[in-house]
């Protein structure tokens, strides 16, 4: 029937049992698979949960939470082509060494992607000042406070919106051969 009527209706009684799990300290927002991806109820999406912080890099594991990417390797006026697009999302995707064939993807899934800014505030415990530092619920696993990049730039592309999770910043830079952290994001309901 009324899309709009049958969402509207939804999101009433979402709010009636998010209320009804707050009061008995249940959280219903989001759900590990125990696969390495959460879903948030509230959003629809299925993100990566990232895995080790000993320190290091581990390039070879793209879950690591302390591997950093470039959203871009050419400043201005290019389609994003840094380490993020050519390294990061291919490896979940399955890609093998000749970049053609896939393996196999990450949680069954191959439509992984970079979260869009608006995507990615949404997984903020807080906006600026936030008081949990990172600024991001436990059950999305280890996060570095620092700079995560999104998949939003502005036209041509000179740089792309981030999130800060140490502290809850959102903002937008000229990131040219500049590395930083990703989650990766899809839509998961």
């Amino acid at each position: 029937g009324d899309l709009a009527k049958c969402e509207a209706k939804f999101q009433e009684k979402l709010a009636k049992l998010d209320v009804k799990a707050a009061k008995a300290r249940v959280d219903c927002r989001y759900r590990d698979y125990g696969d390495s991806t959460v879903t948030d109820f509230d959003t629809g999406l299925q993100w990566e949960k990232k895995d080790g912080g000993g320190g290091l890099a581990d390039l070879a594991n793209p879950h690591d939470v302390d591997n950093t990417y470039t959203w871009t390797t050419v400043f201005f006026g290019t389609t994003p082509n840094g380490t993020a697009f050519t390294h990061f999302l291919p490896k979940l995707h399955g890609a093998s060494n000749d970049g053609v064939t896939l393996t196999g993807c990450f949680a069954g899934h191959c439509d992984w992607r970079l979260p869009t800014i608006v995507e990615l505030q949404t997984i903020l415990l807080a906006p600026d000042p936030c008081a949990t530092i990172p600024c991001i619920d436990l059950v999305f696993g280890p996060t570095v406070a620092d700079f995560y990049l999104s998949a939003t730039s502005d036209t041509p592309p000179s740089g792309a919106w981030y999130v800060n999770f140490n502290g809850g910043v959102v903002g937008f830079g000229g990131f040219e051969a500049t590395s930083f952290y990703v989650r990766a994001v899809r839509a998961g309901l």
